[in-house]
C-alpha cells in the first residue's frame, strides 16, 4: 500500500505541474507555442527530422490512441480515485474538473500532432510532444500499452534528432523510468507481477550501461533478481548479468558470490562444458 501511495503522490505532482503549464500557455495557440520552441532549437536540425510514409502512419495511429472515446463510468472511477488519493496525500480536495479539461486540451494537441505528422514536420512534432508529455500521462487513455507506444514514438524522433549529436539515451531513460513506475503501480493494485516488468528492467539495465551508469544498472539488476525470486525462478542469465556488473564495478566479494551460485547450477556447468568442448574442437 505504501508503494501505491508513493506512486499516486508522484502522479498527483505531475498533474499539478501539468495544470500550471497549461494555464501559463492557454492564451497561445499550439502553432505559436511550437514556433517559440523552434527558436530555441537549431532550425536546420529540426528540419532534418523527416519520417517515412510508414512512420507517419504509425505516428498518426499512436496519437489517435489518446482520442478514443472514454467510458463515462471509467472516467468517474478515475475522478473518485484521484479525490481519495488527494485527501490521503495532501489532505485537500482535488479539482476533478482537471480531467475533463485535460481531455479537451489533449484532443486539440493530438489533432495538431496528426497535422504535423501528415506534413512530415518531425521537429515541430517532437517539440509538441515534449511540451505535452505530462498531459499525455495524465489522460485517462494512458494505459501502459498506449504509454509504451507513445514512448516508442519519442525514441524514434529522438534517434533522428540526436543522430551524431549526442547520446539519445539521456533523453530515453526518463521515459523508461516513468513506465517502470507505472508498471509498479499496476502491480501493487493487481497483487501480482506484471508481464512487462522483467522486460522493462532489462531495457533499463541496457540503457544505464549505455551511459556508463553502473550503479543504477546494478540496482536495477537486483530488482530483476528479486522479481524472478518472487516468480520462484532465477535464470542463470540473471546471475551472470549480476556477476559481470559486479566485475565492472570492482565489487569482488559480490562477484565471487555469483560465481558460487553458478558453480552449483547444473545447467550452467553443462553450458560451460559444451563451450569448452567447442573451443577445443576449434583449436584441433
Amino acid at each position: 500500500m505504501k508503494t501505491l501511495f508513493y506512486y499516486a503522490a508522484t502522479c498527483m505532482a505531475l498533474l499539478a505541474s501539468t495544470h500550471t503549464l497549461k494555464a501559463e500557455t492557454s492564451k497561445m495557440s499550439f502553432k505559436e507555442q511550437a514556433s517559440i520552441h523552434d527558436e530555441e532549437n537549431n532550425s536546420s536540425s529540426l528540419d532534418s527530422i523527416k519520417m517515412t510514409e510508414e512512420e507517419q502512419e504509425q505516428t498518426i495511429e499512436i496519437l489517435s490512441l489518446y482520442v478514443t472515446p472514454i467510458d463515462s463510468s471509467k472516467l468517474q472511477r478515475i475522478k473518485e480515485n484521484a479525490q481519495a488519493i488527494s485527501k490521503i496525500t495532501s489532505k485537500t480536495d482535488f479539482d476533478t474538473s482537471f480531467f475533463t479539461e485535460n481531455i479537451s486540451h489533449l484532443d486539440s494537441v493530438v489533432h495538431y500532432g496528426i497535422e504535423l505528422a501528415q506534413q512530415n514536420k518531425g521537429g515541430e512534432l517532437l517539440n509538441l510532444l515534449e511540451k505535452e508529455r505530462l498531459n499525455f500521462y495524465a489522460h485517462p487513455n494512458n494505459t501502459i500499452d498506449n504509454e509504451i507506444a507513445l514512448h516508442q514514438l519519442f525514441i524514434e524522433l529522438y534517434a533522428k534528432f540526436y543522430k551524431g549529436k549526442g547520446n539519445v539515451w539521456q533523453k530515453v531513460i526518463p521515459l523508461v523510468e516513468f513506465s517502470k513506475a507505472h508498471i509498479l503501480s499496476i502491480q501493487t493494485l493487481q497483487g501480482y507481477i506484471h508481464p512487462y516488468y522483467p522486460r522493462i528492467l532489462y531495457n533499463l539495465i541496457d540503457a544505464y550501461l549505455t551511459v556508463d551508469d553502473i550503479e543504477k544498472a546494478i540496482i536495477t539488476a537486483k530488482e530483476l533478481d528479486n522479481c524472478y525470486q518472487d516468480l520462484n525462478d532465477i535464470p542463470d542469465a540473471i546471475v551472470i548479468l549480476l556477476r559481470d556488473l559486479y566485475g565492472k564495478a570492482g565489487m569482488r566479494a559480490q562477484q565471487d558470490s555469483c560465481l558460487k551460485i553458478l558453480e552449483s547450477s547444473p545447467i550452467y556447468q553443462d553450458f560451460m562444458r559444451t563451450l569448452q568442448q567447442e573451443k577445443q574442437q576449434s583449436t584441433e
